[in-house]
């Protein structure tokens, strides 16, 4: 909690007073990087501060980009492992005999709907030829006036 107070009360003030302020924060992080390396360079092998803009990042290792592609890489890497590890001749051999069954029961599912659709087909033609037969049976009914009509029913 006293870092983010103490961020947010450097943030307002960097923006209140501008570049000046802008400086004096880098000439203080610069004070602090270089004893920092002078107290390293003791016991570690730092390199020197001063040597340009991407000092601090150098003397902590490598800058936030690079770190962030790293972990980047590291995460793919792992994934691919993580592939590969449950990719084996088993699994490989077992997905093969799935493929097949599943296959065989498309090759069953499409014979079926082809039976199916003769079956529609042929239930389509009946249907025609009794509308025909139909039709032709009204038109003889009515060009044969010479029905005799029963009486109708009397309960």
């Amino acid at each position: 909690m006293r870092n983010l107070i103490g961020h947010a009360y450097a943030m307002n003030w960097l923006a209140d007073n501008g570049w000046p302020a802008l400086r004096a924060i880098r000439a203080y992080s610069d004070e602090h990087r270089t004893k920092l390396a002078n107290n390293g360079n003791v016991t570690w092998n730092l390199p020197d501060p001063r040597n340009g803009r991407d000092s601090a990042t150098r003397v902590c290792g490598r800058g936030r980009r690079e770190a962030a592609q790293a972990a980047t890489r590291r995460v793919v890497e792992f994934e691919a492992r993580a592939t590969a590890q449950n990719f084996t001749p088993h699994v490989a051999q077992r997905l093969a005999e799935e493929n097949t069954a599943i296959r065989h029961a498309l090759a069953k599912a499409k014979g079926e709907l082809a039976v199916e659709r003769e079956r529609v087909r042929a239930l389509a033609r009946a249907t025609a030829e009794l509308s025909l037969e139909l039709d032709q049976t009204r038109e003889e009914l009515a060009t044969a006036q010479q029905v005799t009509r029963l009486p109708g029913f009397r309960a």
